[in-house]
């Protein structure tokens, strides 16, 4: 089995946390009989090729790894701002669920991931909306070409909250987040009768 993940950006506008969209750069994972971890591209010389790999302990959340050979084909910068790490989740729980939903395989990975934005548009693809395990795809692309700027200076997500400039509190982003696009919209998702944005 292969399986790609794309690359994406998160925190788009006021969606802290919340909006998402996935680029047109993509992470491969081949699955198959045998054993052990086979890394190539990006990441190659520090990911773990064993079962500590973020990717096979996304795997291991939804399908016994044992027996089985992952190699990957990594084109995502790491610690870059461009979701690597929800990229490798989404790789190894939809290598292990094929059949699952987006937002089965959210909810999982969330856990892994510790924030959903850039896993849901890796998952569901396109321009996202996410909320407690929820994805809303809400278009197929952006109306506009990406620039990805990659910066030589790496950073893990859990760096950049910590840094000293950043005074807005994650809830408080997140709500503001929540709030910027139509409230009506939001109201459908809790109606009985099945509406969704």
């Amino acid at each position: 089995m292969i399986v790609r993940a794309p690359a994406t950006s998160a925190n788009l506008g006021p969606g802290f946390d919340a909006a998402a969209v996935a680029l047109d750069l993509w992470n491969e994972l081949e699955v198959v009989d045998g054993d052990g971890v086979v890394v190539e591209g990006e990441g190659a010389d520090e990911l773990p090729a064993d079962a500590t790999n973020l990717a096979v302990r996304a795997y291991a959340l939804r399908a016994d790894p044992a027996g089985k050979r992952f190699r990957f084909v990594n084109r995502i910068p790491l610690e870059r701002g461009l979701g690597s790490s929800a990229a490798a989740i989404a790789l190894g729980l939809a290598a292990a669920a094929p059949d699952a939903t987006p937002e089965e395989l959210l909810a999982d990975g969330r856990e892994l991931e510790g924030h959903a934005d850039n896993l849901a548009a890796a998952l569901a693809g396109g321009v996202t909306l996410t909320w407690e395990d929820r994805i809303a795809r809400i278009a197929d692309e952006l109306p506009l070409a990406p620039v990805a700027l990659v910066p030589r200076e790496r950073t893990s997500t859990a760096a950049s909250r910590r840094c000293s400039s950043c005074r807005l509190a994650t809830c408080t982003a997140s709500r503001t987040g929540s709030t910027a696009w139509p409230p009506p919209c939001a109201r459908l998702w809790a109606t009985p009768c099945g509406l969704s944005f």
